[in-house]
């Protein structure tokens, strides 16, 4: 999946649609270069919880309602081209 430069994805650029942004480049950006959310796990009685870690997780936890990242957002962040950094060491299930 490729990030058009000028409109950083914000338009369609395929799957059908005829939307096209004038300035449209393809590109795959390299692990590093991706915007980096940060996170934390903690083990709560027995289950383990992502908690937010810096302002743009917690904007991500806000918009789906919920204190904690669950795994199926946690996929749709990064399914927006965001890399999940995690504090604790412990690591996450793509």
């Amino acid at each position: 999946m490729g990030t058009c430069i000028k409109c950083l994805g914000l338009i369609n650029h395929g799957g059908g649609h005829n939307i096209r942004c004038p300035d449209y480049v393809e590109v795959e950006l390299d692990e590093k270069d991706k915007p980096v959310i940060h996170v934390k796990v903690k083990n709560v009685q027995g289950i383990r919880r992502v908690y937010p870690d810096c302002p743009k997780a917690q904007l991500f936890a806000d918009i789906a309602g919920n204190k904690t990242l669950v795994y199926i957002t946690l996929h749709w962040i990064r399914q927006l081209g965001y890399r999940v950094s995690v504090h604790g060491g412990v690591d996450l299930p793509d």
